[in-house]
């Protein structure tokens, strides 16, 4: 994203780091990718080059959930120093051909390997009680701002990393940590590589790590058990050799950088190694000093027959040779580099591979823990303060999407007003005068009274109360072989009720006054009719039978039913026995009158207009 010409968002006034953000959004996968923002060692593809100043660069690549290495593609020192051919290189790993699947997000690791500078730390940093927030605070200190805390006052961050190394093992006045230096002048082709991953929108995290340091954590993986007790370790390079001191407890106590002049291995090297095993403690009387040398074959060749000349003329030493081409643990490692075999394990793994002795070291547990992190030589924090975060770019993309839609939304109201003018303007009443609005207002409520009038006469006159529905009802409530007969119906006389909503309707009731004759079976159905709730049922059931909305029980609509039963003053116990024909009102022993009343409200669909008649 070099196109964007980005700026320190501290420098920035709050539009403008607000335009750079959503330039940023809009040009990048980084709102949707957490791989932005994970480390480079927690990527699952990645790719992994190492130089130790020679000519030939080792290249491998790493898939992480299958633990699988491949070789790489080739890469010469010239594009290491130039920063050429990044999306070359970007377009071969994205082929598919390193890795089991096409990286989704690739993590670049390069390990340094020709150089390998300590530097002191000003007096009086650390002292033999400082707690863990004291390296921490070098730490960071060395990141950002490293002449404050180094012996150099002219130390600069533009040309030169520093990283905090401590020596947990150090006594007394010994020192506690130094800091490790390694040079920038090999971040083109990194940074190259950025650039080109935020055009193709796949997210690259690049390490710079220490060769010698990885090395050291993994010698205890690859050779277990061989720093139990406490040893120099001598690791040669093709411009260096690193030196560390370790006592028993498996800390280091001391570090050193041994260049190669012009030979393959540093002047004095047998002096330099008795010196540091005496300076850390790890030779007692009748102890020689025991010296554990890694490396190719080639590499500590030239170092043992050094230290065994040294060893039979001067003072004796123990020395024991750790061959990489030998170790079975480095097998699956493309150029079987030690500084790789600790890529792709996580601490507790490597304390049960290391031994006990190990898994109870500090400075190793350090190496392994924070190596991935905290042992990256570049940058890549000053690079992510440029960039918002995740979670601020995912806030910024949901307030662009709330301003379109508010925008939309804002148009689509002003399309919506521009229609409606249009169609209204276009219609013939736009066009008319004062005049004929006040023509036209008068015949609408001309037309609006005639109307409210139909619909009154429309309500008076709809059927509300049929003959042949009376007599349909009767013969239902009193069915033939009852044992009822009837004398006298009355049904045509209602009532209205006043309204007291005003709503210009009015409400009515409707009454059945029936007098009859029971024979002493009937009984039982003149006591069911004289149940509101059994009566109302029956009212509803004729209402779907006979179609008469009038008898439905609608909500609103009330039931009463009044029984009267009594002697029938006529009956005769003989009357059916004559020899003659006898009166009918004789053979009745009862006598009643059913008052059946139903109450409709005014807002029901048959109420009566007001000044209407039922």
């Amino acid at each position: 994203m070099a196109d964007l010409l980005l700026q320190d968002p501290r420098e920035l006034e709050p539009a403008a780091l607000h335009r750079q953000a959503s330039r940023i959004a809009s040009k990048g996968s980084r709102g949707s990718d957490r791989n932005w923002y994970r480390q480079p060692h927690e990527l699952e593809w990645q790719w992994h080059v190492f130089f130790d100043g020679g000519r030939d660069l080792v290249s491998a690549t790493h898939h992480r959930p299958s633990g699988q290495w491949k070789p790489g593609p080739e890469i010469a020192l010239v594009n290491l120093t130039t920063g050429e051919g990044a999306a070359d290189f970007l377009e071969a790993l994205r082929s598919g051909d390193y890795f089991p699947k096409p990286p989704r997000a690739l993590g670049i690791f390069l390990h340094v390997g020709d150089e390998f500078a300590l530097s002191a730390l000003r007096d009086g940093l650390l002292g033999a009680d400082s707690p863990d927030s004291a390296f921490d605070l070098l730490h960071f200190s060395l990141v950002d701002d490293p002449a404050e805390v180094l012996m150099e006052r002219d130390a600069s961050a533009d040309a030169t990393s520093w990283r905090l190394l401590p020596l947990r093992g150090a006594q007394g006045t010994q020192v506690r940590a130094l800091a490790v230096a390694l040079s920038r002048s090999r971040e083109a082709l990194l940074t190259n590589f950025i650039s080109q991953a935020e055009a193709l929108k796949m997210p690259v995290r690049v390490a710079v790590q220490c060769a010698a340091l990885e090395a050291l954590a993994s010698l205890p993986i690859a050779s277990p058990h061989c720093l139990d007790g406490g040893c120099l370790v001598l690791l040669p390079y093709l411009k260096f050799t690193a030196a560390f001191a370790i006592n028993a407890s498996g800390n280091l106590v001391s570090c050193r950088s041994l260049i190669h002049r012009s030979a393959p291995l540093p002047a004095g090297l047998g002096d330099i190694a008795v010196g540091m095993s005496l300076a850390a403690e790890l030779a007692g009387p009748g102890q020689p000093p025991r010296v554990v040398v890694a490396g190719t074959k080639a590499q500590i060749q030239p170092l043992l027959e050094d230290l065994r000349v040294f060893s039979t003329r001067r003072e004796a030493l123990e020395l024991r040779a750790i061959e990489t081409e030998q170790c079975s643990a480095l097998e699956h490692l493309p150029g079987r580099r030690l500084e790789w075999l600790t890529q792709d394990r996580n601490p507790e793994e490597l304390r049960q591979v290391a031994g006990e002795a190990m898994a109870q070291s500090r400075s190793f547990g350090e190496l392994w823990e924070s190596l991935m992190q905290r042992g990256n030589f570049f940058n890549s924090a000053g690079i992510d303060q440029i960039y918002p975060s995740q979670r601020d770019l995912r806030l910024l993309q949901l307030g662009n999407l709330l301003t379109a839609l508010l925008l939309a939304c804002l148009l689509s109201l002003a399309g919506y007003g521009f229609y409606t003018y249009y169609t209204a303007s276009s219609q013939p009443f736009w066009k008319l005068n004062a005049a004929q609005t006040q023509k036209l207002d008068g015949q609408l409520k001309t037309l609006q009274k005639e109307k409210k009038e139909v619909e009154q006469m429309r309500l008076a006159f709809q059927p509300r109360n049929h003959g042949w529905s009376t007599l349909e009802m009767l013969l239902r409530l009193f069915p033939e072989g009852s044992g009822i007969r009837l004398e006298s119906v009355n049904c045509g006389s209602n009532t209205v009720r006043p309204n007291s909503k005003g709503s210009g309707k009015l409400g009515y009731t409707r009454s059945w006054q029936i007098r009859g004759l029971a024979m002493q079976e009937s009984l039982d159905l003149l006591s069911r009719l004289n149940s509101s709730r059994e009566l109302g049922q029956q009212f509803n059931a004729m209402s779907k039978i006979m179609e008469e909305p009038s008898f439905a029980a609608d909500a609103g609509r009330q039931l009463s039913v009044n029984l009267v039963l009594g002697k029938n003053p006529k009956h005769r116990e003989s009357a059916a026995t004559d020899d003659f024909q006898p009166n009918a009102a004789e053979l009745y022993p009862y006598s009643f009158e059913l008052q059946i009343t139903q109450s409709l409200p005014d807002n029901d669909p048959l109420s009566l207009p007001a000044g209407g008649k039922s």
